[in-house]
């Protein structure tokens, strides 16, 4: 029986460890094994955060190339149909000699009577 209390248990257990400084180890040791699971928990959340973060920038990268190669595409099949338009424009009002060009037909007029009775009423209104 000791009257000096924590003290005395501290100097016990060190005496059983193999003195104050293989005590401290131990104590050390303890404190990081306990402590250990919490920064390892933070650890895989952190982790799990980062995986999938570069799983989504990955799939917006993947839909953005796709979306440039979809409008490459169009834009090519845009341009072959402007040169197909200008070519076939180039070869009907290109004359060569002696050849006659060809004759794009009017639109029809699209004048009703109805209309062409207003237009004469409005002339007579002006007079």
């Amino acid at each position: 029986m000791s009257n000096l209390g924590p003290y005395q248990e501290f100097t016990t257990q060190a005496k059983a460890a193999g003195g104050v400084g293989a005590l401290l180890d131990t104590i050390k040791r303890d404190a990081v094994s306990e402590a250990a699971p919490k920064y390892e928990r933070r650890g895989v959340i952190v982790g799990a955060i980062i995986t999938a973060a570069a799983f989504g920038i990955a799939k917006l990268l993947r839909s953005k190339q796709h979306e440039r190669e979809q409008n490459s595409r169009n834009a090519k099949k845009a341009e072959k149909a402007l040169h197909a338009l200008t070519d076939f424009s180039s070869r009907s009002t290109n004359c060569g000699e002696g050849s006659k060009p060809e004759q794009i037909d009017t639109p029809e007029s699209t004048d009703s009577p109805s209309q062409a009775n207003d237009k004469g009423v409005n002339d007579a209104n002006r007079s």
